[in-house]
């Protein structure tokens, strides 16, 4: 997996559009859709890349706006980088898969309200290439109450992420928040590795939750995790998070942790080499959206009689009588994402042991 904002403001502006200066099509293209850190442009990948087969035959809205015609070409690059970063880091990604807890059979027990935030402490490994995703959590209270989970970034006041719950009485709810919660070591947000999963004690009214009695805890082998319970500050969404009370109280909760494979900080400090890819699969798409275009004007009636090369130049995955050195962009795609792929995660090479030779050879052995 990979953080998807963090890798688009990676790339995003690596390969630009350039301006047209065709009469009628000038000034149609803003500062940050011509960025181009690497001083290639899509044009440059196929003439078809510009900006009046852009605006009249690919997007469908014959009246777009300039501000709606960049924000088109945001959605194609984004669309673009995603598709290239899909295709290079074809790895497997789940590395484990864990409850907190498994729970027994006796009798559960109400935990008492005392106005605290109760929760977890989660701590990440420094490892770069490893994140936690929080897929559910389990709520098992006493009553019926509507509240939200928190979930804070040691280091950055307000909550990063929020998760409405809505409890059943005496029956356990599993929660599946609406966002990806992924918590990294170190991310475009913060450096830090500690978290915290919890609610306010308060939000809850009368309702109280179920203190449950595991009978095994389970160990991440990329994570840590406690429960807690810390003294609220008055009046804001926060909490002392200096020595907290570390408990054995569940407080009606369990969380479904994964361990990920994190590719991330990989391709954001190997940003330039996916340069070309990026350019290959824009045109690639371009020459999609021409192939398949419903608008209705000159330059659309012009690229129909192009369309059989066009579907060649898409397509061909080998050499033609008619076309003999000239692969298509999905075949030179193809190739690229495996130079990629190589590149970043070459594959383990075999190791071999020497193992000593005690033999000697001089000796005579009697027939």
């Amino acid at each position: 997996m990979y953080r998807r904002d963090e890798v688009i403001t990676a790339l995003f502006g690596r390969v630009g559009f350039r301006e047209s200066t065709q009469s009628g099509y000038t000034d149609k293209v803003d500062t940050a859709n011509r960025a181009s850190k690497s001083k290639r442009h899509f044009e440059d990948f196929h003439a078809l890349v510009s900006v009046p087969t852009l605006f009249d035959v690919c997007n469908k809205d014959a009246a777009i706006t300039t501000d709606n015609f960049n924000l088109y070409l945001k959605e194609l690059q984004e669309a673009a980088i995603l598709a290239v970063i899909d295709g290079v880091m074809s790895e497997p990604e789940v590395i484990e898969q864990l409850m907190e807890f498994s729970r027994d059979d006796q009798q559960v027990i109400p935990m008492p309200n005392i106005g605290r935030f109760v929760g977890r402490q989660i701590r990440i490994a420094p490892v770069l290439n490893r994140s936690i995703a929080i897929n559910s959590i389990t709520a098992f209270f006493d009553g019926v109450a509507d509240f939200n989970l928190y979930v804070f970034d040691n280091v950055i006041k307000a909550p990063i992420f929020t998760i409405p719950v809505t409890t059943v009485a005496d029956s356990q709810v599993v929660v599946i928040p609406t966002q990806d919660i992924i918590l990294s070591y170190m991310s475009n947000r913060s450096k830090s590795g500690l978290y915290w999963l919890g609610y306010f004690q308060d939000d809850l009214g009368d309702v109280q939750a179920y203190d449950e009695q595991p009978y095994n805890y389970y160990s991440g082998k990329c994570y840590g995790s406690q429960s807690i319970e810390c003294i609220p500050i008055a009046g804001q969404t926060d909490f002392t998070r200096f020595n907290p009370y570390i408990t054995s109280r569940t407080a009606g909760l369990n969380v479904e942790y994964t361990t990920l494979q994190d590719f991330t900080e990989l391709i954001i400090k190997n940003a330039p080499i996916f340069d070309t890819a990026i350019g290959l699969q824009m045109a690639s798409m371009i020459v999609e959206r021409v192939m398949y275009g419903t608008r209705s004007n000159e330059a659309q009636r012009i690229n129909e009689q192009a369309t059989a090369s066009l579907y060649s130049e898409l397509n061909q995955a080998r050499a033609t009588e008619e076309q003999p050195f000239s692969p298509g962009f999905r075949s030179k795609l193809q190739k690229e994402f495996k130079r990629l792929n190589e590149t970043l995660l070459p594959p383990q090479k075999a190791v071999s042991s020497r193992i000593k030779d005690n033999r000697c050879y001089t000796q005579r052995f009697p027939r």
